[in-house]
């Protein structure tokens, strides 16, 4: 049975797209749910518009993406941490961390957008990957200094 989708759905397909599914599919789940509609021209115009707005979204997020990206890069962050003589922290520095101390600067960013393999256990400056959208992602730059 052909459908069109007015959802994204993993593994079938994006909305807006026509996809072929088995009736029993169809009947008791997608059409219940209203997660997809039979393939009149009243959907597909329906269809049309949902496609096109959710474009326009995605252009005015990823253009706010890379003005944050912009924006991370010329940012260094400095942190002050209690460190031994070897310049070894007593503790770390976590991606929450960073992202508190971005707060604080009234920078707000999730700390799951911080990508940091391991937390930052030396003194000194270091580099921090940021991914803000799929195709965005931004150098953000740590100075950890000794209180």
């Amino acid at each position: 049975m052909e459908l069109i989708l007015r959802v994204d759905i993993p593994k079938l397909g994006k909305a807006g797209t026509i996809v072929n599914v088995s009736e029993g599919y169809a009947r008791n789940y997608l059409l219940p749910k209203h997660l997809a509609d039979k393939p009149t021209q009243d959907a597909k115009d329906q269809i049309e518009a949902i496609v096109r707005r959710r474009r326009i979204e995605e252009a005015k997020e990823l253009e706010a993406c890379q003005e944050m990206a912009k924006k991370l890069e010329g940012i260094t962050v400095q942190l002050a941490r209690k460190a031994g003589e070897d310049e070894k922290l007593f503790g770390s520095v976590t991606a929450k961390d960073i992202a508190d101390e971005l707060e604080a600067q009234n920078v707000v960013l999730d700390s799951k957008k911080i990508l940091l393999e391991n937390p930052i256990k030396q003194l000194g400056p270091a580099t921090v990957e940021v991914k803000l959208h799929a195709e965005v992602s931004a150098q953000l730059k740590i100075l950890v200094v000794s209180e």
